[in-house]
């Protein structure tokens, strides 16, 4: 996979999310794992091209990531003094609330059933991936096999 630098947790300094390690601890933040940064592009790559775009704009502004302690939720926060801010961001042209907007379901090395993540947002923006079960054994492999992908967001589509 190459690099994208509109997906937080890729840059050369592996500073990402946060400013500084310091403030990545202090707030609790993660640098995204190998498979982490595979899925992420693979949500982007999979998403609605109209989506793409303004996905790759709120993932670039996110400078703080956190993960459950058991590897199966990822959260994305744009912050700003502090406080998450994502005022400036472009939305998705999907109804305000709590959004789902794409499943899938894929295979990595060592896997013996395929893993499930979730990609949600909330009030038109990307903010959170669950899956059915913990990443972490698996959090080195970039090779998915990628076997369903659902797109969830139509019938939540903003009216034009």
């Amino acid at each position: 996979m190459t690099a994208d630098k509109n997906i937080p947790g890729q840059d050369d300094s592996g500073l990402l999310p946060g400013s500084s390690v310091l403030e990545r601890l202090w707030r609790g933040g993660v640098v995204l794992s190998p498979l982490e940064l595979r899925i992420v592009s693979l949500f982007v790559e999979h998403s609605p091209a109209d989506f793409q775009s303004v996905l790759r704009e709120q993932l670039g502004a996110a400078n703080l990531v956190q993960r459950s302690p058991d590897w199966t939720e990822l959260r994305f926060y744009t912050m700003d003094k502090g406080r998450v801010d994502r005022s400036g961001l472009a939305e998705l042209p999907i109804r305000p609330g709590e959004i789902k907007l794409l499943s899938m379901a894929f295979l990595v090395e060592g896997a013996t059933e395929p893993i499930h993540a979730n990609f949600w947002a909330v009030d038109r923006r990307f903010v959170i991936i669950n899956f059915d079960r913990s990443i972490k054994t698996f959090r080195h492999i970039v090779d998915i096999h990628l076997q369903k992908v659902r797109q969830s967001w139509r019938s939540n589509m903003e009216p034009k």
